[in-house]
């Protein structure tokens, strides 16, 4: 598939033993691009995987030129890989969603829309808002991702219901701008930070309702648990007492 114009949406997919899922990751984008007038670029950022992801998208990228592979080459968190891929992203908006199949890729377009019909710098995918749901998470992972961001929100006097998570679309000038500020690795630690440093910049930031579908409910997570959520709770007091002295 040829590809020569000039990129316009930058689709980073951060991946960690993903094998299974990228054909048909590549496969959900593209149907929901189908009939998208503006090139984009499908970024998979990988993140030292052991079961042979790396050569999938190889594979796959030598029938489709707009799937690419970066190569972090170490594990050291979500956000960390992240912003690896943002680094490297050649569209003026990012777009970014998990590589397991929990999200669908037709809300790219819908929260893209959204964002240009009322100006928005960036708009993220909310399970808690109006309209909003979580698919296959048991009540106490619901229960500790809302206290999260429940949390953060009243430290941080973020005023968003779901902000903690990678599902987001923003415009790469606004990345460019706080990217100095962004040093957590972690999630969802870097993403919090993220959203602070957009909303304290004064970038206009919203939500959009969609469905997030846990495929595993963390059988097989492979976020660290205990790691990550101490990474959050350091990041919420290095944040909320750095607001008090700045």
């Amino acid at each position: 598939m040829e590809s020569k114009s000039k990129i316009y949406f930058s689709i980073i997919i951060p991946v960690y033993n993903e094998f299974k899922n990228i054909q048909s990751t590549v496969d959900g984008i593209e149907r929901a691009f189908n009939e998208v007038n503006k090139e984009y670029e499908i970024l998979f950022i990988d993140d030292n995987s052991q079961d042979g992801t790396d050569n999938e998208i190889v594979r796959i990228s030598k029938l489709n030129n707009r799937v690419k592979l970066k190569q972090h080459g170490k594990k050291v968190g979500l956000g960390a890989a992240s912003d690896f891929g943002y680094k490297h992203a050649t569209g003026e908006i990012i777009m970014q969603l998990d590589g397991d199949l929990a999200h669908n890729p037709n809300d790219l377009l819908l929260m893209y829309k959204f964002m240009i019909e009322n100006n928005y710098d960036m708009v993220i995918g909310s399970r808690y808002i109006k309209h909003g749901r979580q698919e296959g998470k048991t009540i106490l992972r619901d229960i500790g991702s809302r206290l999260m961001n429940l949390i953060a929100g009243i430290l941080l006097n973020i005023k968003l219901k779901d902000f903690t998570h990678t599902f987001r679309v923003f415009r790469l000038e606004l990345y460019k701008s706080i990217r100095h500020n962004l040093v957590e690795k972690g999630h969802p630690s870097y993403f919090i930070e993220l959203t602070y440093f957009s909303l304290k910049k004064n970038f206009r930031v919203s939500e959009f309702p969609v469905t997030y579908s846990d495929k595993d409910d963390g059988a097989d997570s492979k976020i660290p648990i205990i790691k990550e959520s101490i990474r959050y709770t350091s990041a919420i007091i290095r944040i909320f007492f750095g607001r008090l002295f700045k």
